[in-house]
C-alpha cells in the first residue's frame, strides 16, 4: 500500500507542482500567482494531501482484492472507480459552483489528475501482485 500511495502522490506532483504539467493553468485558474503557490504547496497542504492520498488508496486496494481477479480487471475496477465515485463528485462541484470559479477546465485538469493517480495505484498493485 505504501508504495502505491506514493505513486499516486508523484503523479499529483507531475500535475499540479508549478513546474509540472499543469500546475501553471492550475494556479492561474484558481486565482493564485505561481510566486505565491507556497501557501497551496507548503508542508501542511501537503502532508493533509498525503494522509487523503493514502486513505483513498487502501480504500482502492480493498477493492481490488475484492473484486480484481486479473490485471486488466484492475484497470476496469479502478476506472469504474473514477466514473462512479470521483467524477460525478467533481462534476457536482462544478454544477454547484454558484460564484462560477471552478471552471471547466479545472474540472478536466482535476478528474484527469484522479484518474491517473487511481491507475498508477493499480498498476502498482497488479505489479506486486
Amino acid at each position: 500500500m505504501a508504495l502505491a500511495s506514493l505513486a499516486r502522490f508523484a503523479i499529483g506532483g507531475i500535475w499540479y507542482m508549478p513546474k509540472g504539467l499543469f500546475g501553471k493553468k492550475w494556479l492561474e485558474l484558481q486565482g493564485v500567482d505561481a510566486s505565491a503557490s507556497s501557501a497551496i504547496m507548503g508542508k501542511k497542504p501537503m502532508a493533509y494531501g498525503f494522509a487523503t492520498t493514502i486513505v483513498s488508496t487502501y480504500v482502492l486496494l480493498l477493492f481490488l482484492s475484492n473484486y480484481a481477479r486479473s490485471a486488466p480487471h484492475v484497470l476496469l475496477i479502478t476506472f469504474l472507480i473514477w466514473v462512479g465515485f470521483v467524477l460525478p463528485m467533481l462534476l457536482q462541484r462544478k454544477v454547484y459552483d454558484v460564484n462560477g470559479s471552478y471552471s471547466w477546465q479545472l474540472l478536466w485538469i482535476d478528474s484527469s489528475y484522479e484518474l491517473a493517480g487511481l491507475f498508477a495505484a493499480a498498476i502498482v498493485v497488479a505489479l506486486l501482485a
